[in-house]
C-alpha cells in the first residue's frame, strides 16, 4: 500500500467515527435512558446503550454487564460517581474468544454469560472490572500522563502507553476517546483487556 493511500484510508476510517461520535453526539442530547445529570446528560450505562442503539457497537459488553447472576453489579458501578469505562467493541470480544478456542463466532451475546463456567468463577466479573477507573480520566489527561500505569476498579494495575494518535491501555487502542457521560467518560477500544493474562 502507498503512504497516499494509507493517508487516504486513515481519513477514511477517521471520518467514520467522526460521524459516529457525531450522530451519538446528537441522540445522546435527547437520551431518557439511564441516570441524567441536571443537564440531560445520560450516566455511563445510558450513554453507552444510546451508543449501541446507534451503532451496534457493544451488544457483548451490555449483555455481559447485565448478566443474570451478576445481578446489578456492574451496572451500579458504572452509574456511581466518577468513573471512566475502556468498552471493548463486539469485534474485540469476537477476536478474544476465538484466541480462547470458542469457534468463528468467538465470545459474543450469546455465550458471554457462559464466560466462568468456561474459564472459572468470578473471571466475568474480574475482566469486566478491569476496563473501569474509579476516576474521571479524559483521553487528553491519559496523554498527558503516558507512559503510566493505573488501578483499575476490581484490582490490577493497566499500563497506558502513547502518544496523541496512538494511545493504548495494555495493548488495547483507543479507537473512539472522550465519550462523556453525566458521570465520567467512555474510551472505545479495540480489545478486551485481560487482567489474567
Amino acid at each position: 500500500m502507498t503512504i497516499a493511500a494509507s493517508i487516504e484510508r486513515f481519513g477514511t476510517v477517521t471520518m467514520r467515527l467522526m460521524a459516529v461520535a457525531l450522530a451519538a453526539a446528537v441522540l445522546l442530547s435527547g437520551l431518557s435512558t439511564g441516570s441524567a445529570s441536571a443537564k440531560g446528560r445520560a450516566d455511563i450505562v445510558g450513554t453507552a446503550v444510546a451508543i449501541n442503539d446507534a451503532t451496534g457497537w457493544f451488544d457483548t459488553l451490555i449483555t455481559g454487564a447485565t448478566c443474570e447472576y451478576l445481578g446489578t453489579t456492574v451496572t451500579d458501578i458504572l452509574s456511581s460517581p466518577d468513573k471512566t469505562l475502556f468498552a471493548p467493541t463486539d469485534w474485540a470480544f469476537q477476536k478474544l474468544g476465538q484466541q480462547l478456542g470458542l469457534g468463528r463466532k468467538g465470545l459474543n451475546p450469546h455465550n458471554i454469560c457462559d464466560v466462568d463456567k468456561l474459564l472459572g468463577e468470578g473471571t466475568l466479573l474480574t475482566v469486566l472490572g478491569y476496563h473501569v477507573i474509579d476516576d474521571r480520566v479524559s483521553y487528553q489527561e491519559a496523554v498527558k500522563a503516558s507512559p503510566t500505569k493505573v488501578k483499575m476498579l476490581l484490582g490490577g494495575k493497566a499500563r497506558i502507553t502513547g502518544t496523541w494518535w496512538t494511545l493504548r491501555i495494555d495493548g488495547a487502542r483507543i479507537i473512539l476517546p472522550n465519550l462523556r457521560a453525566s458521570n465520567g467518560y467512555i474510551h472505545v477500544v479495540n480489545r478486551v483487556l485481560n487482567p489474567l493474562s
